[in-house]
């Protein structure tokens, strides 16, 4: 599924029981536009209830976007679900952690380490 709107774009899968969005900011000034409603309209739609966001085109997150990333939070977690995010900066994931908001927007590496959280494959 492919979605346009301003600011974003989105392209939206299912793998390993996780909805997969990956946010594709069309300008540098997209981390300064609305985000929320359009994610959560998306995660109504395809009535996902575990949701990784993949923000590695994102260049950089700013207190605007953070607001955006924890109204995503609030409305997952009010449907009983659960947000991870992947594909942010160190630097970025260290500002998470600095303002404490590092287990509400659990963010790691890359997709398979969100999806694992913090579990190890076991061998079989």
């Amino acid at each position: 599924m492919k979605t346009v709107r301003t600011g974003w774009d989105f392209q939206v899968r299912r793998g390993e029981g996780w909805l997969v969005i990956e946010c594709i900011p069309l300008d540098r000034r997209a981390n300064q536009t609305p985000f929320a409603r359009e994610v959560c309209e998306l995660i109504d739609r395809c009535l996902a209830d575990r949701v990784v966001l993949d923000l590695a085109r994102l260049e950089g997150i700013r207190a605007f976007f953070i607001n955006e990333l924890l109204a995503v939070q609030r409305f997952v977690d009010g449907n009983g679900g659960l947000l991870r995010l992947c594909g942010l900066t160190d630097t970025d994931r260290d500002l998470l952690n600095r303002l404490g908001l590092s287990t509400i927007l659990p963010a790691f590496h890359d997709l398979e380490e969100a999806v694992m959280g913090c579990f190890s494959p076991k061998p079989r």
